[in-house]
Order: structure tokens, then C-alpha cells, then sequence
């Protein structure tokens, strides 16, 4: 017979040491595009590499077949995540002029924080709709980041602006 999942207080420390890696992870991200030099010329497709990867990764997340290998996944998500996110960050200050880039990062803090809880919410609907899939709903959330960055990856705009100099 096989174990059951735990849930209570032992389910709690588990999602709680996994989250856990996603943020050391995500640290050890913020130190490596801190300290790497990247030539212009590669860096939009280090990025769109990047992001690629993390929608691998988070897919691959649904079928992590124990608690050990989705540490790992997330921790390798979350160094993605953190390199991803100061090398974009960069981007927006260094192509927004001075007397306006107070302005331009609050409205793009404030839409990163408005989007965070819809998708919540939508993972919440999906998880309803089917059946708390999570193999299925970490594959979409994946293949939709995927399909996301190879549309907006492949436009000479979105590179241009991601190979910031």
C-alpha cells in the first residue's frame, strides 16, 4: 500500500522548504547577473534563454516524484528568476530617461504586482477545473511561459531592448 501525502503541519515544512529554495535560488540568480558581464550582443538571447528554461522547469515541476527533486526544480527556477529579473529591471532603468524613471518603474512594479494575484486566481480555476491536476497545471503554466517567450523572444523590438547597452 502506498504512503499517503502529508498534509497538516508536515505538508506545511515541506512547501515551506521548497519555497524556501526558490528564494535561495532566486538570491544566487541576483548574484550571478550582478556579477557576470554579458556583451550586448548576446544578451537578449541569454534572457529569452532564460525564460525558456523557467517554463521548463516549472512544467517539469508537476511531475517531480518527491520533495528532494522539487527542491531542486525550484531552486533552479528561482536562480533562473533572479536573473532574469535584475537583468530586465536594468533593461527598463537604462532605456527609461532619468526625469522619468521614477515613474516608469512604479507603473511597472505596480503591474507586476497587480498580475501576481490573478494569477493566483487563475491557478485557483485551474486547479478547480481539473481536478487539482497539478502534473497538467504545471505543464500549461510551462508551456504557456514557453509560448509566451518564443512570441515576444523572436521580435527584433523586444531583443533590441533586451540587449540594453
Amino acid at each position: 500500500m502506498g504512503r499517503a501525502s502529508p498534509s497538516g503541519p508536515a505538508r506545511a515544512t515541506r512547501s515551506s522548504i521548497e519555497l524556501a529554495g526558490f528564494g535561495g535560488g532566486a538570491l544566487i540568480g541576483y548574484a550571478l547577473a550582478g556579477s557576470l558581464h554579458i556583451a550586448p550582443r548576446k544578451r537578449s538571447a541569454v534572457l529569452v534563454t532564460t525564460l525558456l528554461a523557467t517554463g521548463g522547469l516549472l512544467g517539469a515541476l508537476g511531475w517531480a516524484g518527491s520533495p528532494g527533486v522539487a527542491l531542486l526544480l525550484l531552486g533552479a527556477t528561482g536562480i533562473l528568476n533572479g536573473f532574469f529579473n535584475l537583468l530586465l529591471v536594468t533593461a527598463f532603468q537604462l532605456s527609461t530617461p532619468t526625469e522619468m524613471r521614477g515613474r516608469v518603474m512604479g507603473v511597472v512594479t505596480t503591474v507586476a504586482m497587480a498580475v501576481a494575484p490573478l494569477g493566483m486566481a487563475a491557478g485557483g480555476v485551474l486547479g478547480d477545473l481539473t481536478g487539482k491536476n497539478l502534473p497538467l497545471i504545471y505543464g500549461l503554466c510551462g508551456a504557456m511561459i514557453a509560448l509566451g517567450t518564443m512570441l515576444l523572444g523572436w521580435r527584433r523590438p523586444v531583443r533590441e531592448f533586451l540587449a540594453f547597452s
